[in-house]
């Protein structure tokens, strides 16, 4: 009893559509983000048996979100999940193409920049989500950390820069790889009988199998046996993660280049091309060319690793990289999820430029609210729920003023304000407007799409183009089912990674009902200038 959905709004007319799967013990269809099931229905990955992010639709349904296709691996290409513990789906993601190569890399470099912006917010300089005892920060502080640049320099700040501007990391490993640490390592191997100096059991048992009764006989020719020899080795594991610390330098290094390609004045910059060249220089030194790669990452240091001055600054280093390896896997999963937090992100500076211009005698913020996060992320996402600002008075000096709340769009979210705002699950959205006005409720649900990269361009347009006309169907659908809300109008705020020409980035699809779609930049130092082209969807909803 369940029905995928490529939309979130979708789950409005899916309700009728609930079904049950066929007789077959699996099933093989395209993969979609999310599902809407039953309430008793149970669907868990096949591979780890865990259960997915879970929200309730209704008193019967509920909605799965489904992660996207990870970086390697089996699960790249497919999903495969357990239903009922009786039956198999699998969801197919991509299939190998140049064409399908280069939007994966498109959507890297948008992935990166939005990871960059939420890991800033996160930090020391920010919300401090590492500590547990921190200083409340308020959305209007947060946003000035957010524009604030106080040196002037263009470029922003990425755990990369701190590597590169400390230099702790480069030195250390100049000295490195010009002596590394060297250990004698015990092999077998033939040896001259006057220069053995040490023999095991198995140097014994390869004597007795050979021919002849005396020592000298047995020697051979050559007079030489088998027989434990010491050699020098710097192919040892503090060698190795060295080299492996400099590949993730340099890796985060490119994409941090990338990223700001078109700055050509900067001193963060400046520093990250400097590191970028030593960590490929320096493991090239013929002192170090011994050195093999890890196969895998280190995740337990030994006692060079820890004591020796100069391997531990490289160890710090590492493990830095590694965590944001680590994280870069898991949220490449869940970008639609960190998208969400992305744009709410997005809205509060939005609500905070219109709050500006409508100024305090038409728009009024009744109060602040504290901006908490997580210290790890919830499948993506890392804002706590009922953190959003608000609500907002309109025209409180007048005769007939109306409040405006902004929430987050999950059940939980909305029943803790009233359970009478229940109806409003079915909706979805990831973040609702409400505006109550002489006892008329009228709502605006907002909804962040991202496009899996793995879709390919024909399908993607497609995609793109049928956003808006299938929000509008689900919305009307939605009035008529809701007895107490009127929801006029959608907003999507998209991911355009690809650049996708979105056919009506406003349509008014009849019934008066208008639908919005709207790019969003990860560059938050444009979007001060461009806040008054969103500002429409809600001077459409205040009236």
């Amino acid at each position: 009893m369940f029905v995928p959905i490529q939309y979130p709004w979708e789950a409005v007319s899916a309700m009728n559509n609930i079904g049950e799967i066929s007789e077959n013990n699996r099933i093989t269809a395209n993969w979609n983000s999310q599902i809407v099931a039953g309430k008793d229905v149970s669907i868990t990955s096949a591979a780890t048996g865990s259960e997915f992010p879970t929200s309730i639709l209704s008193e019967e349904l509920k909605i799965l979100e489904l992660p996207g296709p990870t970086l390697k691996g089996d699960t790249s290409r497919a999903i495969v999940l357990d239903y009922n513990n009786a039956k198999q789906i699998e969801f197919t993601y991509y299939t190998d193409s140049i064409q399908e190569m280069n939007s994966q890399q498109k959507f890297e470099h948008f992935f990166d920049r939005t990871m960059n912006v939420m890991l800033f917010i996160l930090r020391k300089d920010c919300l401090n989500v590492n500590y547990y005892k921190s200083k409340n920060i308020y959305w209007d502080e947060l946003l000035k950390l957010l524009h604030a640049n106080p040196d002037d320099d263009p470029a922003k700040y990425a755990l990369v820069v701190d590597l590169a501007e400390l230099s702790e990391l480069s030195k250390a490993v100049d000295r490195i790889t010009d002596q590394p640490k060297r250990m004698l390592q015990r092999i077998h191997d033939q040896e001259r009988v006057q220069k053995v100096r040490e023999v095991d059991t198995k140097c014994l048992i390869d004597l007795a199998r050979r021919p002849g009764s005396v020592l000298s006989e047995k020697a051979g020719p050559k007079q030489r046996i088998l027989a434990i020899k010491r050699k020098e080795n710097i192919n040892i594991m503090e060698n190795r993660v060295t080299k492996h610390c400099c590949a993730l330098a340099v890796k985060a290094s490119e994409r941090y280049l990338i990223e700001h390609k078109d700055i050509h004045k900067s001193k963060r910059k400046e520093s990250v091309v400097k590191l970028q060249k030593e960590c490929k220089r320096y493991p090239l030194k013929p002192t170090f060319t011994d050195v093999f790669s890890l196969a895998a990452p280190c995740r337990q240091p030994n006692y060079t690793l820890m004591q020796n001055a100069d391997y531990y600054k490289v160890w710090k280093s590492y493990v830095q990289l590694v965590k944001n390896e680590d994280l870069r896997a898991q949220l490449w999963q869940w970008n639609r999820r960190m998208w969400t937090d992305f744009i709410a992100l997005f809205l509060v500076d939005i609500l905070s430029g219109f709050r500006s211009a409508m100024k305090s005698e038409y728009f009024l913020e009744i109060n602040q609210k504290t901006v908490f996060g997580n210290r790890k992320h919830d499948s993506g996402l890392w804002f706590l729920s009922d953190v959003l600002p608000g609500p907002y008075i309109v025209e409180p000096n007048s005769n007939n003023p109306g409040t405006l709340y902004f929430i987050n769009g999950d059940h939980d979210s909305i029943i803790g304000i009233s359970d009478s705002l229940s109806e409003l699950t079915l909706l979805n959205a990831d973040y609702i407007f409400i505006f109550i006005r002489n006892e008329v409720k009228t709502v605006l649900p907002v909804y962040g799409i991202i496009p899996s990269f793995h879709y390919t361009i024909p399908y993607r347009n497609k995609y793109v183009g049928k956003m808006l006309p299938s929000l509008s169907k689900n919305i009307s659908a939605f009035n008529n089912i809701s007895s107490e809300w009127v929801c006029k109008n959608g907003w999507v705020l998209h991911a355009n990674w690809e650049n996708t020409q979105v056919n009506d980035k406003h349509q008014n699809l009849g019934k008066g009902i208008k639908c919005y779609a709207h790019e969003v930049d990860p560059d938050y130092h444009t979007w001060p200038s461009n806040r008054e082209n969103y500002f429409e969807p809600l001077l459409n909803l205040i009236g």
